[in-house]
């Protein structure tokens, strides 16, 4: 199968999308409206989520492809916001994350162990994509993790998808992406 790249259009409204639903969660965090928390994450679901979907067609469910693939590239950064701002399809609610070895948390990285998983590559020896799934349910964790109050659990999030944007959130590494 022929890996249709991204036309300048599909680029700039996808980035326009991500923009968006980055604004909004920004705002959120800032102002501390929870609120404003429920738009944006129906912005990633559904705003840049189907977007998304027509984008990597015939593939049903971006988790399906693999982090660093060919399919991926032009896209990947915006995917992974997405991921981090969605939940999984019931199915996929088994222990993805305790398939990847060598994946070692940082809890003290501003983003609730989330870059280590970011920076994390698919395993060579398997035809499965984890490393997506993987993201995908470690920031639903964060964001359901009820030792935190709602603003801060997406505190976390907002700082994951700072240095997947090119920020680096504290961290004196530099950014994925």
């Amino acid at each position: 199968m022929k890996i249709k790249k991204l036309t300048p259009e599909q680029k700039a409204s996808l980035e326009f999308r991500t923009d968006l639903a980055y604004g909004v969660l920004k705002t959120a965090v800032e102002t501390r409206k929870e609120y404003m928390l429920y738009i944006a994450k129906t912005l990633y679901q559904y705003v840049l989520g189907e977007y998304l979907g027509e984008l990597i067609k015939p593939t049903n469910e971006i988790v399906s492809l693999h982090k660093g693939g060919d399919r991926m590239r032009g896209m990947e950064a915006e995917a992974i916001q997405f991921l981090l701002m969605s939940d999984s399809y019931p199915r996929d609610s088994g222990n993805w994350i305790k398939t990847l070895d060598g994946v070692d948390e940082e809890p003290n990285d501003g983003m609730g162990g989330l870059k280590a998983w970011i920076d994390s590559k698919e395993p060579a020896d398997t035809r499965a994509a984890v490393v997506l799934r993987s993201i995908q349910n470690r920031g639903r964790e964060i964001r359901n993790d009820y030792q935190f109050n709602l603003i801060d659990r997406h505190t976390m999030i907002l700082a994951a998808m700072d240095y997947v944007r090119g920020g680096t959130s504290g961290s004196s590494e530099e950014p994925l992406y």
